[in-house]
C-alpha cells in the first residue's frame, strides 16, 4: 500500500505536475510506513517546493532519525537547523547546531559557519 502511494506521488510530480496531489499521496504512504526513507525524501522535496516549513521539519526529523551514518545525520541536522533559523527560531536552530558540533567531525565547520552567519544576520 505504501509503495503504491509513493508511486502515485511520483506520478503526480513527474507527469501531472500536481504537487498538492502528490503531497496527499506521500502523506498516505507515511501513514502506512512512517520511517520509509523514500517517502520522507519525497515529502522533503514537496515541502520545499510548496513552502511548507512545518512538514519539511517533520521530513528532516524522520530522515535524521533513520540515518545510519552519523555524518549524514549531522548534515540533516544542519538542514533542520536552517529551517528553524529561516523561521526566526534561532534558539531551536542553535540547539540543533550544538548537537551537530559534538562530537567534532567533518560537519563541525559547517555548523560553526552557520552559527556565525546567523549571528551576523540577527545584528542587521
Amino acid at each position: 500500500m505504501a509503495r503504491a502511494q509513493l508511486l502515485s506521488a511520483w506520478f503526480s510530480i513527474l507527469h501531472t505536475h500536481d504537487d498538492t496531489r502528490a503531497l496527499v499521496a506521500v502523506e498516505s504512504a507515511l501513514e502506512a510506513e512512517p520511517r520509509d526513507p523514500a517517502a520522507l525524501l519525497t515529502l522533503e522535496l514537496l515541502c520545499r517546493r510548496l513552502g511548507n516549513a512545518e512538514r519539511l521539519r517533520h521530513a528532516l526529523e524522520g530522515r535524521r532519525a533513520a540515518a545510519s551514518d552519523p555524518q549524514w545525520s549531522q548534515l540533516l541536522t544542519l538542514d533542520l537547523a536552517d529551517s528553524h533559523a529561516s523561521s526566526g527560531e534561532y534558539e531551536r536552530a542553535n540547539a540543533l547546531l550544538e548537537s551537530a558540533i559534538t562530537p567534532p567531525t567533518e560537519v563541525t565547520f559547517r555548523a560553526l559557519d552557520r552559527r556565525a552567519a546567523w549571528g551576523r544576520a540577527s545584528q542587521h
